[in-house]
């Protein structure tokens, strides 16, 4: 059932991206799968997850946000920040608080009904950019 306007709240939208985000970790770099949002959205993300404690690496410890971030990125087949915690600085910092991934994905699911925004950034290639893939 789609939401409308305003009643979606600011923790179910943090839940929704959360819980698609998780999905994400199970990616693998020969998946196939393409990240066709911004770097700085998957940066955001990952924010997210790190912030969460939920991405374990392979030694049962919590990953660092900086390895969060490049895991993801091979997965998805993005270019790495050299400095995520910069990146994610400069988004704190927007003049346009506005264009924040949560923000917008908060516009996708009030707005548009869109139940899961972030898989809306996830493809199999070039030319399916809006195609959902989880």
């Amino acid at each position: 059932m789609n939401r409308l306007l305003s009643n979606t709240t600011d923790n179910e939208v943090r839940q929704e991206m959360l819980l698609s985000a998780v999905d994400m970790l199970a990616i693998h770099e020969q998946d196939g799968l393409l990240w066709t949002g911004t770097t700085s959205d998957l940066v955001e993300l990952s924010h997210l997850i790190w912030e969460s404690g939920l991405a374990i690496g392979r030694d049962g410890l919590p990953m660092t946000f900086k390895a969060l971030v490049g895991s993801l990125c091979r997965s998805l087949h993005v270019e790495c920040p050299k400095n995520p915690t910069a990146v994610m600085n400069n988004i704190r910092n927007r003049k346009r608080p506005n264009s924040a991934l949560e923000e917008r994905c908060r516009t996708l699911m009030t707005i548009y009904g869109e139940q899961h925004p972030i898989k809306t950034l996830i493809s199999r290639n070039q030319d399916e950019k809006r195609k959902k893939i989880l």
